[in-house]
């Protein structure tokens, strides 16, 4: 399978399933989230791409937006969904860039972390899990 451009203009082969689940909780229509997103998405791909890659990460504990490749696969699954391309949905311009222009720390964290999520439980679980993760926090902001 070879990627392909989206409607936006974007090279993946995966999309967002459920545009009220977000990565970084800043909103859907942010460029935060749509980089925080096109990481994840690259990430997925990679995963298919490498089924059997073990890629290895360490951090800090209590520290997030620092995470450090302890092997080849880490540092290749880093280069790939640092390489991700998104749109500014804020712009709306149509120029697409690659996330490595302007993602933080934090964004390269929560990518690593949805990524390895999703090879561990599964695609149907993660998204399981992640829609569960909302109606849950929905009903915790409901109850303030």
């Amino acid at each position: 399978m070879g990627m392909e451009r989206n409607r936006r203009g974007i090279l993946n082969m995966k999309t967002w399933k459920h545009n009220n689940v977000e990565v970084s909780g800043f909103g859907p229509d942010t460029s935060y989230e749509q980089g925080c997103r096109a990481m994840v998405l690259a990430g997925m791909q990679w995963w298919e791409d490498h089924p059997n890659a073990d890629p290895k990460f360490k951090g800090m504990k209590d520290v997030f937006g620092l995470v450090l490749e302890e092997n080849d696969d880490a540092k290749d699954l880093t280069e790939t969904i640092m390489n991700a391309e998104c749109v500014h949905p804020e712009i709306n311009d149509g120029n697409v860039f690659k996330v490595r222009t302007e993602a933080t720390g934090a964004m390269h964290h929560a990518a690593i972390g949805h990524v390895l999520a999703y090879k561990r439980l599964g695609e149907d679980e993660y998204w399981k899990q992640l829609l569960e993760r909302d109606e849950r926090e929905a009903k915790e902001d409901a109850s303030k």
